[in-house]
């Protein structure tokens, strides 16, 4: 190892073109040098491999036997340097085969796998995509380890050097089920007096419309929560009576199957961000920035969705 520190590959790469050329003169002209670098270059070579490598003759330089010896083995290393260039700035989806795991709540099942993965099938053929659920414990340490590629989430993540950035703007409505008693719009004050069922993502915590209301000095009857929203539907379904605020294309999917409607709320309920987030490591990987482009290309297509 101590006299790896030694090699510097311009000097490899040096001696690859006095190779080929058998001239300082012509070395110096491909690698657009002075004769006097690629002579200083020559000097160090000769100490660091212990051997005059090249002796002239009438045809120009020649290999010693040593200098014979060393030729393909540098221009094997030369070669897996250049691989290894290009496979660091080029990523080809049509060929990549590989598991592509982004975390997100069970509603983007719905709302974000569908879009997302009707492009990459036609982008990316030999990818899969793992649609796993999101642990805000964790997200943060597992974007960092590389455990997940991407997280889609309208919920912050922070910890450690997390990126993002928008994918579109949802709104909210209020769904209920078609025997709900209520009108096609009532007001704030009727909103919050009714027995609300919420999606919460983590113990003990808020919901961001929770805490924009409490702002607006507003509160609402929660009688019950839970981190599955699509579980949503079936709890309206058993209880009329009950009510839920929930993404708008949620909405729009009950409504379209039948025996859900939407009640309009006085002056409009809050619209919230949705992100794709990614660790700064991972941010100039060339697969990485590829499926960060692809999921956001697809939403930008994607009428559902505000942008």
């Amino acid at each position: 190892m101590k006299r790896l520190r030694e090699l510097d590959i311009h000097l490899l790469v040096v001696f690859d073109s006095l190779c080929e050329t058998g001239s300082v003169t012509r070395t110096a002209e491909q690698l657009s040098l002075t004769q006097g670098a690629v002579s200083q270059s020559l000097k160090k070579l000769r100490t660091l491999f212990g051997d005059d490598l090249f002796v002239r003759s009438k045809a120009g330089l020649v290999r010693t036997q040593r200098g014979q010896e060393l030729l393909q083995p540098i221009r094997d290393f030369l070669a897996m340097g250049q691989e290894l260039l290009l496979n660091q700035t080029a990523f080809d989806p049509e060929q990549a085969k590989r598991v592509i795991r982004i975390s997100m709540l069970d509603i983007g099942d719905v709302a974000i796998v569908p879009t997302l993965l009707g492009s990459l099938r036609r982008t990316a053929p030999g990818c899969a995509v793992h649609a796993l659920p999101m642990d805000v414990r964790s997200i943060a340490a597992d974007l960092e380890a590389g455990a997940i590629d991407l997280s889609i989430s309208g919920r912050e993540v922070t910890g450690g050097e997390i990126m993002r950035q928008k994918l579109y703007t949802h709104r909210l409505v209020m769904l209920v089920h078609e025997k709900s008693p209520l009108p096609n719009i009532i007001d704030m004050r009727d909103y919050c007096s009714l027995d609300h069922v919420e999606i919460r993502t983590g113990i003990g915590s808020k919901s961001a419309l929770e805490k924009v209301l409490e702002v607006q000095g507003a509160q609402r009857r929660i009688v019950a929560t839970t981190s599955h929203a699509l579980a949503i539907p079936y709890w309206l379904e058993s209880d009329p009576s009950l009510v839920a605020t929930v993404p708008a294309f949620l909405a729009d999917l009950c409504s379209a199957r039948g025996g859900f409607r939407v009640v309009q709320v006085d002056g409009g309920l809050p619209v919230f961000d949705v992100f794709q987030f990614w660790h700064n490591r991972f941010d100039g990987d060339r697969f990485n920035m590829w499926l960060r482009d692809t999921v956001r290309s697809a939403f930008l297509r994607h009428a559902q969705f505000d942008m």
